[in-house]
């Protein structure tokens, strides 16, 4: 029987201790969902869970899992059923950074991300999809960055990963469509977080130029001028799995202002 409230679904983040996985976590707690956060490594878990705690006091569960290596996240998603009951959401913002050159891509560090990315995302489809398909409801969102839609320059890998996701979206939701779940992406624009400030750090070694300056030739990039806020990409994951958005499925929205789709 389909479920109507937030309150009642059981959601499973991976890469919940992550910026993008934190701001939908909070947001759902925030709503009243139980959150199960799952990651590869429990420092950065046990970090989120306090916070939620502390700032939002709701049910909050920790699993630790390598998404690649599908009976560790089988035993992971075991868990967490038994402690919150059936996992009706799935929310995947895991980020695997490969950047340079096109032909300066180590092979190996390639395939790896590969794995951990694509191959990650099919085993967690695989061990909570067909539970939901069977109870007739379930939303599953995809958090991304903006390589999923668009090109960069010494982004390649990268690229090639987010648009290997975007066709998993497009693919699966068409298998699930008459079951009663969802599946769609969230492609998040420049967001103001720690990664962002990193970045930035990171291209100011090597260019020298003022750290302001070129913080202000990223945020032009947005035709609001600005960037997206954590809190914001929070509101909309909760909105893109909120039992009411079923007409939602094998879309990939992208949260930036306009940025891909202006000519500006």
């Amino acid at each position: 029987m389909m479920r109507q409230s937030i309150e009642q679904q059981h959601v499973l983040i991976a890469g919940g201790s992550g910026e993008l996985g934190f701001a939908a976590a909070r947001s759902l707690v925030d709503a009243g969902a139980p959150v199960t956060l799952l990651a590869r490594g429990s420092e950065g878990l046990t970090t989120a869970a306090t916070r939620l705690i502390n700032d939002v006091d709701g049910d909050v569960l920790t699993v630790t899992a390598d998404l690649a290596n599908r009976p560790s996240l089988a035993r992971a998603v075991e868990h967490a059923t038994n402690s919150f009951g059936d996992i009706s959401t799935v929310i995947y913002a895991l980020r695997h950074d490969v950047t340079g050159p096109y032909d300066a891509i180590e092979p190996a560090q390639f395939q790896q991300a590969m794995n951990m990315m694509v191959m990650g995302a099919l085993n967690l489809l695989a061990l909570t999809v067909p539970a939901m398909q069977a109870r007739g409801y379930g939303r599953v969102l995809f958090m991304m960055g903006q390589d999923a839609l668009a090109g960069r320059r010494f982004g390649a890998a990268d690229c090639a990963i987010m648009h290997a996701l975007s066709g998993l979206i497009r693919a699966a939701s068409r298998e699930v469509a008459e079951t009663g779940v969802t599946i769609n992406g969230l492609v998040c624009g420049l967001v103001d977080s720690d990664r962002l400030a990193v970045e930035v750090d990171q291209v100011v070694s090597h260019t020298r130029r003022d750290r302001t300056a070129v913080m202000n030739d990223l945020a032009m990039r947005n035709p609001q001028r600005r960037f997206i806020e954590l809190s914001e990409i929070g509101a909309l994951a909760l909105w893109l799995v909120d039992p009411n958005t079923a007409a939602l499925n094998g879309q990939i929205l992208a949260a930036d202002g306009g940025e891909l789709g202006s000519p500006v």
